[in-house]
C-alpha cells in the first residue's frame, strides 16, 4: 500500500468507501515489469482525496449503486462494480461499457472488463480487471517458473496461470475477429489496452 493511500484510508469512515480507495487506488503485489499490459495512469491525487472524503460524509450515490448494480458477493464482481462506479465519476473519465460479450456464433469467446475514455489522453482503454490473493508455496509448482510459488485457495489457482491467462486471452480479445467486430459496432477503430492487478501476496510464517 501506498504511503499516500495508507494516511488516506484511516480518515475513510464508511467501509464501503474504503473499498472504493483501496480497489482503485491501492498498490499492485506485482512490479510493472512482471504485468503484461501498463496500469490505467489514474493516481490518488489531491482532487481524488477530496472527492473520496466528500462521498464519506456523504456514501448514499456509492450505496445506491453497488445496490443497483452489484448484487452478488464475489470478491470479483464486488471489485469490478467499484471499479465502474470509480471511471463513472471521475471527472477525467467516462465509463462506456463494461463486461462487453465477444461472441463467435453461439459460442463465447469472452468479454471485455471496461471501456473508458480517457478525456486527458483523448483516447478509448480497453481495461482488464484482476483482484487475486496468493500464498507462497515456498517453492515453484513448475520448476523455473517463479510465479507459480504462489497459490490461490483453489489449487488449481495459480499466479503463473492467472498471468498466462491475461497474457495469452484477455488482454488481446479486443485484437481478435471477434473483440474487433463488438469494436467496431460501437465505433472504435483506436485503443490502448490497460490492466488493474490487485491483491496481495502472503508469505507464510
Amino acid at each position: 500500500m501506498s504511503e499516500q493511500l495508507s494516511q488516506e484510508l484511516p480518515s475513510l469512515s464508511t467501509p464501503w468507501v474504503r473499498a472504493l480507495a483501496w480497489c482503485c487506488f491501492a498498490e499492485a503485489p506485482l512490479a510493472a515489469s512482471e504485468l503484461p499490459a501498463a496500469p490505467p495512469p489514474l493516481p490518488l491525487t489531491s482532487a481524488r482525496q477530496r472527492w473520496l472524503q466528500a462521498l464519506d460524509e456523504k456514501p448514499q450515490a456509492l450505496l445506491d449503486w453497488l445496490d443497483q448494480r452489484c448484487r452478488s458477493p464475489r470478491l470479483g464482481l464486488v471489485f469490478e462494480c467499484l471499479w465502474h462506479f470509480f471511471l463513472d465519476q471521475d471527472p477525467e473519465t467516462e465509463l462506456i461499457a463494461n463486461n462487453l460479450p465477444s461472441r463467435d456464433g453461439d459460442r463465447s469467446v469472452g468479454e471485455l472488463d471496461i471501456l473508458y475514455r480517457c478525456h486527458q489522453r483523448n483516447t478509448v482503454v480497453h481495461l482488464e480487471l484482476a483482484v487475486k490473493f496468493y500464498l507462497d508455496a515456498g517453492k515453484p509448482m513448475v520448476p523455473g517458473e517463479a510465479h507459480s510459488r504462489w497459490l490461490g485457495p483453489d489449487r488449481h489457482d495459480r499466479l503463473d496461470k492467472k498471468l498466462a491467462r491475461l497474457r495469452e486471452h484477455q488482454l488481446p480479445l479486443p485484437h481478435s475477429q471477434w473483440g474487433k467486430q463488438v469494436l467496431a459496432d460501437m465505433g472504435i477503430e483506436e485503443w490502448q489496452t490497460e490492466l488493474v492487478f490487485a491483491g496481495r501476496l502472503f508469505e507464510a510464517i
